[in-house]
């Protein structure tokens, strides 16, 4: 298998990116993660245990940086995202990096296409706030082994409190910012009082919130903390956060490692 993460991208990874039409951000996003310093996914992954499993999980891969990784790490990967085109990216450049065991398609996380206690870790980076999230967790908890290894992260008031004030990202380039924090806020109290969300759009998720949840569907949390911060054991150590834990004192990206009692 070829190395992961080149320096400078080949003229295949720019075909493939290029063939799909992926907007301008998206070709950004995934230019700079793949051309990057590839090797902190897989000092993350080891940080939260995501080691040696027999069947992993990769919930809303999409680029599949993490994917590649875990694939590394574990005896088999299944990969999914909600975009066609990006499963599809993940597919093609997987095959051209000679990757054999991960497999990659398209689904949401609210119906998983396989089966109960079918999987001996699940992990879910940045998306679960973007579904019916309470929805999703129940079908981390179906598809689960008993003693299984559950990894996810969710926005809390903080990310968008930063977003209001700096007033552009590139993730979000063709929104006014402050608008999408209002569609955002309205998004998580419709959710709350009526359990309706629309699709794609973030739901605020607090860590207790999150906890309490994940306690009802008889998990048992190992640790929970600000991105980046967790660690599957006492002996491993954080590789640092990717991005800010919080904002003028407001809980910003949070993440939670649990298992499946």
């Amino acid at each position: 298998m070829d190395q992961v993460g080149e320096k400078p991208l080949t003229e295949e990874f720019e075909e493939i990116l290029m063939r799909l039409n992926f907007p301008e951000h998206e070709q950004r996003f995934a230019r700079r993660v793949y051309s990057g310093d590839f090797e902190r996914y897989k000092n993350r992954l080891e940080q939260y245990g995501f080691v040696g499993h027999e069947r992993v999980l990769d919930a809303a891969c999409g680029f599949g940086q993490w994917s590649m990784k875990l694939s590394e790490l574990n005896n088999f990967v299944e990969a999914i995202d909600i975009s066609p085109k990006r499963a599809e990216f993940l597919e093609s450049y997987a095959q051209l990096k000679g990757i054999s065991n991960l497999s990659i398609s398209e689904s949401s996380l609210i119906s998983l296409p396989f089966d109960d206690r079918s999987f001996d870790a699940v992990f879910c980076y940045g998306a679960v706030f973007l579904t019916d999230w309470k929805k999703t967790l129940q079908e981390f908890s179906r598809i689960l082994k008993q003693g299984g290894l559950l990894y996810l992260n969710a926005n809390d008031i903080g990310w968008y409190v930063d977003l209001w004030e700096r007033g552009y990202d590139e993730k979000y380039v063709d929104q006014n910012l402050k608008d999408y924090v209002s569609r955002v806020l309205n998004n998580t109290v419709n959710y709350q009082k009526n359990g309706l969300n629309e699709e794609g759009l973030d739901i605020v998720i607090t860590p207790v919130e999150l906890e309490s949840e994940i306690a009802s569907l008889e998990f048992s949390v190992l640790a929970s903390g600000a991105e980046g911060t967790v660690v599957c054991s006492p002996e491993k150590k954080s590789e640092g956060s990717f991005f800010k834990g919080s904002f003028k004192g407001l809980t910003a990206i949070h993440e939670l490692l649990a298992t499946k009692m």
